[in-house]
């Protein structure tokens, strides 16, 4: 502290631009790795992570995770608050060893994002979740993700106004769940003004989309729906929809099981 790189003058060859320590240059991003994390594909990676996510809380920043393999045990990323952003599939987070329970990602807060991720879930631990966007809204919400073996892939939870857009859930083995489940945990609560756009729901799969709650708005762009075991899209007995609209979407027909699309 206080040496290094705070001595450090950094300045862009760029007309007007101002000196700055190469300490305060460093800040402009923060990474895992300034936390320990290895992303190695071998190293617990864990502890590092839930670190770095402490200390980000409430922050509006970003935390970048470089391309790696960053294995994670732990009972859950909490992005409060703040940004998550990978560098798309080179970016791994893998709880494929992962025996707790909750989700792997969980975002809280208005404006909260995940981007950029390839994250691989146990599918024989139906309750480790994949992500958890909840009282996530004003263009929160998850892009550029591949969701793997994770028996419920999305949960959305009292959120609006969120957008989650080029999403690909993919299975190695026959599932049980939901790819995306809207209302839940919060019943109660509405969901309403989500736009989902290019999310592909592979087959393997009971449900594409399960609804719990009431909601609102709910749009459809290019999506691709196609489950075996059950419906497309199931909307339960508690559920009421209020525009739910699907455009240039592709839903697979030869449903064997009674449904409801």
């Amino acid at each position: 502290n206080g040496a290094g790189d705070a001595l450090m003058a950094v300045k862009q060859p760029i007309a007007s631009s101002v000196a700055r320590t190469q300490h305060d240059y460093n800040l402009d991003r923060v990474s895992v790795k300034d936390w320990g994390a290895k992303g190695d594909g071998v190293t617990d990676d864990s502890a590092a992570i839930n670190a770095a996510c402490a200390a980000l809380k409430g922050t509006f920043r970003e935390l970048f995770f470089p391309a790696g393999t960053y294995v994670y045990n732990g009972t859950g990323m909490v992005i409060d608050n703040f940004v998550i952003r990978g560098e798309g599939q080179r970016t791994q987070i893998k709880a494929s060893a992962n025996t707790n329970t909750g989700w792997l990602i969980s975002l809280i807060g208005f404006s909260v994002r995940a981007e950029s991720f390839y994250i691989v879930g146990n599918p024989s631990n139906t309750n480790f979740k994949g992500i958890k966007s909840f009282y996530n809204s004003d263009n929160g919400g998850v892009t550029d993700v591949l969701v793997e073996n994770f028996t419920y892939g999305l949960d959305i939870d009292k959120s609006w106004y969120a957008t989650y857009e080029n999403i690909r859930f993919r299975k190695t083995v026959p599932l049980t769940g939901a790819d995306i489940r809207i209302g839940f945990n919060n019943p109660t609560e509405e969901v309403n003004n989500l736009l989902f756009k290019d999310v592909w729901m592979g087959e393997q799969q009971t449900n594409g989309v399960a609804i719990y709650s009431r909601t609102q708005v709910l749009t459809w762009l290019g999506c691709s729906f196609e489950t075996k075991g059950g419906a497309r899209i199931k909307f339960f007995t508690t559920a009421y929809s209020n525009t739910f609209q699907l455009e240039a979407c592709y839903i697979e027909g030869d449903i064997a099981t009674a449904g409801d699309a």
